[in-house]
């Protein structure tokens, strides 16, 4: 019987073949994981950003509606009280007071 070097016992070179192998499958896998915790976090970057955008959007219509109430308000206290000519003028301040509000 022959002797087999070490280098060429068919155990080891399936060995080696399966290493090959399971290197490349992991390689892949790593760039696929790096791939989607990039998109991840893009996502998550994204909806942040949405979600302070929002936020800011339900403080600006808070913000709006408190105006409108108060706009309200003094209308309902005040035109009652008034004369035609000084409805003018009241309305005039009020446009000054509240541009944003018709």
């Amino acid at each position: 019987m022959g002797r087999i070097l070490v280098r060429e016992h068919p155990l080891l070179i399936h060995v080696k073949q399966i290493y090959k192998k399971t290197f490349s499958i992991a390689s892949t896998l790593n760039k696929q994981v790096k791939n989607y915790l990039r998109v991840t976090v893009t996502i998550i970057k994204v909806f942040l950003k949405f979600s302070k955008f929002c936020i800011m959007e339900i403080n600006l219509c808070t913000e709006c509606l408190k105006e409108l109430i108060v706009l309200r308000a003094i209308r309902d206290v005040n035109v009652p009280k008034f004369l035609q000519d000084d409805l003018k003028l009241f309305n005039g301040i009020v446009s000054d007071l509240f541009p944003d509000i018709q």
